[in-house]
């Protein structure tokens, strides 16, 4: 067969849980366990619920073969499946690292923003007016509750400092 009929191939499908119960009446992970280890076994990636791509090119013909082994191994599918959807994925782009690296460039810059910040406030502190110093708190912490939102970790001089202004804040309400 040429490669160029080959194809990574997507599978996805969605099965009727009530179905499912008639045969698994304990619940419906044994069912899904079977047939991710089945298709882990033809050479599959589980990629995300009922989602699994091939680890290299197929042919459609090689395809056919497996799911008719999996239509023999499995009969209770007849009864259970809402669709079953093949497609081919020429091409596979994982955006996973793409959006890690954007997240944490966005933490780097939040996380940059509050020391800066904090380090500017700590030096004028004493000369500021009530005004300006109120508002250099309520900015350092909203950053600070995004920082700790997202689990950003401080360091002890940083957090102390955003304490001490947490707590002189909560003494004037």
């Amino acid at each position: 067969m040429e490669l160029k009929n080959r194809h990574k191939k997507c599978i996805n499908f969605d099965l009727d849980t009530k179905e499912l119960l008639k045969y698994f009446p304990k619940g419906t992970r044994k069912p899904y366990t079977l047939i991710k280890e089945f298709f882990k076994k033809q050479g599959f990636d589980h990629r995300q619920y009922s989602g699994y791509i091939s680890k290299e090119p197929i042919s459609d013909y090689k395809l056919t073969k497996i799911i008719h082994q999996l239509s023999i191994q499995y009969i209770w599918l007849k009864n259970c499946i809402k669709e079953f959807d093949v497609s081919n994925a020429p091409q596979t782009l994982s955006l996973k690292n793409q959006i890690y690296n954007s997240i944490e460039r966005e933490e780097k810059k939040i996380y940059n923003q509050f020391i800066q910040k904090l380090r500017y406030y700590q030096s004028k502190k004493k000369i500021l007016n009530s005004n300006t110093r109120i508002k250099y708190e309520k900015e350092l912490l909203r950053l600070y509750q995004k920082l700790e939102k997202n689990h950003i970790n401080l360091d002890e001089k940083s957090l102390k400092s955003m304490q001490e202004i947490d707590k002189a804040k909560s003494l004037k309400r």
